[in-house]
């Protein structure tokens, strides 16, 4: 489990800027939102006597920071780190990701960002230890696992019940181990 440092995740409430923080436009949203070059967003529409407001922040699935920005009526979750980049970084090349330099997927401060590519970032989390290998990825067809004497085909196997759901719809279903489509013809 990663340590992620309070100040990163809860911004400070204030609309006030904090020493060295810089606010540009955010791209598609100008005159609307802002974003801080320590990863804050703020609406610069007035509500209820308050002329900025800095936005709440929520996780997703992968951990990153996300805010929720409105335009035309329409309402859209963008992650943090993608607003700060465009705005701080430019416009993001075409093929390219943003990497969090720290790792740490919370610290969305422009510092910590940079452009790279995929291979660039797999390469970056792995050198970091935060990429997945081995048993860590949660496989059960890694070759270490078959090693202990772990079978394909067995009634958790990913495969055997895509292998199964494919038949059950008259599909055909590729790249599963042979034993996975054997133990799912079987069943049938």
């Amino acid at each position: 489990m990663e340590r992620i440092d309070a100040e990163l995740v809860q911004p400070c409430a204030a609309s006030e800027a904090l020493p060295a923080e810089e606010w540009r436009p955010v791209a598609w949203y100008e005159g609307r939102y802002s974003v801080s070059s320590l990863g804050r967003v703020r609406t610069n529409i007035p509500r209820a006597g308050l002329s900025e407001k800095i936005l709440r922040t929520f996780p997703n699935r992968k951990g990153y920071l996300t805010v929720s920005l409105h335009a035309d009526g329409a309402g859209h979750t963008i992650a943090v780190h993608s607003l700060v980049a465009a705005a701080f970084l430019g416009p993001k090349p075409a093929g390219f990701d943003v990497n969090h330099i720290s790792a740490v997927r919370t610290d969305n401060r422009a510092v910590n960002l940079e452009y790279v590519t995929r291979l660039e970032n797999i390469l970056h989390a792995k050198r970091l230890g935060r990429l997945a290998t081995g048993d860590r990825n949660g496989s059960r067809l890694h070759p270490e696992r078959l090693a202990r004497g772990e079978r394909h085909g067995s009634k958790t196997c990913p495969e055997a019940f895509r292998a199964r759901r494919a038949l059950d719809d008259g599909r055909t279903f590729r790249g599963a181990h042979p034993d996975c489509v054997t133990e799912a013809v079987q069943r049938g």
